[in-house]
């Protein structure tokens, strides 16, 4: 699915395989990823896919989760030198930007 803004274009996508043809036309300048307990294992096997290729392996990571999240991560957070924007769950109009 592709959306397209004034300033910049998203891609959404739900696996690596989905992404790769796209890297291949057009270098995206970040990553935004979710960081969830529950799709942690995938979210860091697509992290690790992004710094082994040679296209990717240079474009900043930003993962947005929660604070506990955060916290229980954190070495694996350090390790891949990730951006962390917090969930800001409390603030409505932050809420669906972060979604």
């Amino acid at each position: 699915m592709v959306e397209e803004y004034p300033s910049f274009q998203i891609l959404a996508f739900d696996n690596w395989e989905d992404l790769e043809d796209d890297l291949i036309k057009e270098k995206p300048v970040v990553f935004i990823l979710e960081l969830t307990r529950e799709e942690s294992g995938k979210t860091f096997d697509f992290i690790r896919a992004i710094k082994k290729d040679t296209l990717t392996k240079d474009i900043p990571i930003m993962i947005t989760g929660t604070r506990d999240v955060f916290g229980e991560f954190q070495h694996d957070i350090s390790k891949f030198d990730l951006h962390q924007i917090p969930k800001a769950i409390r603030i409505p109009q932050f809420k669906s930007v972060v979604q």
